[in-house]
């Protein structure tokens, strides 16, 4: 009884495990337009600037993603950027050209959230910024997590 109990265990493990690996396929469609709320940015200077994070609660972009792979970027001035983009798992790739604050906007992003009302995804870069204060010029990577909620229509 104890070896089956044991071996019960462990299977319902072995599922638990493999029903939470990151690299699951999302299940809601990421077609349509999703607009943004919030932009997180993780910096780490390399050097003496300690690390720090910005919060932008006022993330207005706006992203449509087409059913054939086109993808319209609009920002707060109302300015449309045309790109492609392709849904792989939970690999997004966008090939744009628009830069946002810390951010070229291009690139493989992570995405951590996707049901039919929010989209949540993150991307890390290396690069060279400025710090917000000073404006002093470092090298060093950033974690950029964007936050958007589905259109209704």
């Amino acid at each position: 009884m104890k070896a089956i109990n044991l071996c019960v265990a462990s299977l319902f493990s072995l599922l638990l495990i493999v029903s939470c690996d990151d690299n699951d396929e999302v299940s809601a469609p990421i077609t349509g337009v999703w607009n943004g709320t919030k932009a997180d940015f993780r910096l780490n200077p390399k050097g003496l600037i300690p690390p720090f994070t910005i919060t932008e609660d006022d993330f207005s972009i706006r992203l449509e993603f087409k059913s054939d792979g086109t993808l319209l970027l609009t920002d707060n001035s109302n300015q449309t950027t045309a790109g492609t983009y392709a849904l792989n798992g939970r690999d997004l790739a966008i090939n744009i050209s628009y830069e946002y604050e810390f951010i070229g906007m291009e690139g493989t992003y992570n995405v951590e959230e996707l049901t039919t009302s929010r989209l949540r995804v993150s991307i890390e870069k290396e690069g060279t910024y400025e710090h917000p204060d000073t404006g002093q010029q470092f090298d060093g990577k950033v974690k950029a997590t964007l936050y958007f909620d589905r259109q209704a229509n």
